[in-house]
């Protein structure tokens, strides 16, 4: 989504509020890049670009609800993501390389909202969805999940470049 803030940045108004939601035909955009997961409710926005003495900075709150399968155990997993955006936003198309501010460009008054929250979720939501922090996962020779309790399965595994030797033992 693409916004004018040309009002902002001409010193017309001083603030410009923004509110959105993206319902579920338009989020995909977002699902792309959550490492599996899938958006379970209504992508909402809301925030807003202000001019603070020609400081012109956006900020934003994300929120939604996603769900997926645990990246140990393959239990279903479920929660909330909020998030904070601030940026300062400046007109030059150039952003400057070496700094440590949080940039967005927005040339000829228009920014891509998309582009910022695309760049968020990358950064900060998790690459691997858990159950819990403590999952222990599942046994990888029958596949029984670890929390259920013991498999009885042979925890001993012999390094394959040396299982030859294993027959040494045998005799």
């Amino acid at each position: 989504m693409t916004i004018d803030i040309s009002p902002v940045t001409t010193s017309r108004t001083d603030s410009l509020a923004i509110s959105c939601v993206y319902a579920e035909e338009s989020r995909g955009v977002f699902e792309d890049c959550l490492s599996g997961a899938s958006i379970s409710s209504d992508v909402e926005i809301s925030g807003s670009v202000d001019d603070n003495g020609g400081c012109i900075t956006l900020r934003i709150s994300v929120r939604f609800g996603y769900g997926g399968e645990c990246a140990r155990c393959l239990d279903p997993v479920s929660g909330s993501f909020d998030a904070l955006i601030e940026r300062t936003v400046i007109t030059d198309p150039e952003i400057p390389e070496e700094t440590d501010e949080d940039y967005v460009s927005a040339p000829d008054g228009k920014l891509d909202l998309d582009a910022v929250i695309l760049e968020e979720l990358l950064l900060t939501f998790p690459t691997k969805l858990l159950c819990s922090e403590s999952c222990p996962g599942i046994c990888p020779k029958c596949g029984r999940k670890k929390k259920d309790g013991e498999c009885g399965c042979d925890k001993k595994e012999i390094d394959p470049r040396l299982k030859i030797l294993e027959q040494l033992l045998e005799k």
